[in-house]
């Protein structure tokens, strides 16, 4: 046979083999291709917010990974983290994803007010898979017309979210003097008075978010579903405020405003936390 006959028939098998391995490339196209993110939705950061309870109180955190949760110092810290060396409360009890877990505080922050809590399996076997991990942003935040929402267990009831805006990005020296001076805190306890020594205000943003008692260490979430804020504290008592007008009278302020955690903070807590 001629040399152009062979040459025919080996680009005939090279041809067929090329297609075998390209169609086998698009039939396994899923397992290599990058995949769009999958948009996180208010279902999820429901499903993220966590119930505590230590001692005898009550309060919120977020699953940031199968084995552990994040939250708020004064929750899961004795004397409600005021110390100079807080101490765990005891029997610390997570509910996540319908299920009961123990909790160890193995990291924690009195400034920021914030405590990483690992999960104990040995009571309810498996740890937590059925929950996807909270998504954070480290980005600062600035007043804008953004909607921002805040998930808890108010009075360890269910699950409430509320919804607000970014009122400022940190605390006046006049508000954080009077929020301390009057000890108007959301913890179940009523007693969350913690001085500037140990809460700086630097760390903390102020939403427009009407939480309650039992908020404290839930989550304030971003229109994205991210994770922007923890919150700290939640104001209970009106303040007197001037109105406009000119009499300049004084009038009452509805509680709820919240103090919640800086994204920036929280995301130099995480630094290394797998």
């Amino acid at each position: 046979m001629s040399f152009k006959y062979y040459m025919g028939y080996a680009w005939f098998i090279f041809i067929s083999i090329l297609a075998i391995f390209m169609a086998g490339l698009f039939w396994h196209a899923d397992t290599w291709m990058p995949k769009a993110a999958v948009p996180i939705t208010l279902t999820d950061n429901f499903n993220q917010t966590v119930s505590i309870f230590a001692g005898d109180g009550s309060g919120s955190g977020v699953l940031i990974n199968s084995f552990s949760v994040l939250t708020a110092c004064h929750v899961a810290m004795k004397n409600e983290c005021k110390d100079l060396y807080p101490t765990p409360s005891e029997h610390l009890v997570v509910v996540v994803g319908g299920k009961t877990f123990f909790g160890v505080v193995t990291k924690f922050d009195a400034y920021a007010d914030l405590a990483l809590i690992r999960l104990s399996s040995w009571q309810s076997g498996d740890l937590v898979t059925n929950v996807t991990p909270v998504t954070f942003s480290c980005d600062k935040l600035t007043i804008s017309r953004s909607m921002y929402y805040g998930i808890g267990h108010p009075y360890a009831m269910e699950k409430v979210i509320r919804m607000g805006i970014l009122g400022a990005e940190t605390p006046s020296l006049a508000q954080w003097l009077k929020l301390t001076a009057d000890a108007p805190f959301a913890h179940e306890l009523h007693s969350e008075f913690v001085g500037m020594m140990w809460r700086e205000r630097k760390y903390f943003n102020v939403f427009d978010l009407r939480l309650d008692p039992g908020n404290s260490g839930g989550g304030v979430f971003d229109e994205k579903g991210h994770l922007v804020g923890i919150v700290s504290h939640i104001t209970k008592f009106p303040e007197d405020l001037p109105m406009a007008g000119p009499d300049k009278r004084a009038i009452g302020v509805p509680s709820g405003f919240s103090y919640s955690t800086k994204p920036e903070r929280i995301c130099e807590f995480m630094e290394g936390i797998k």
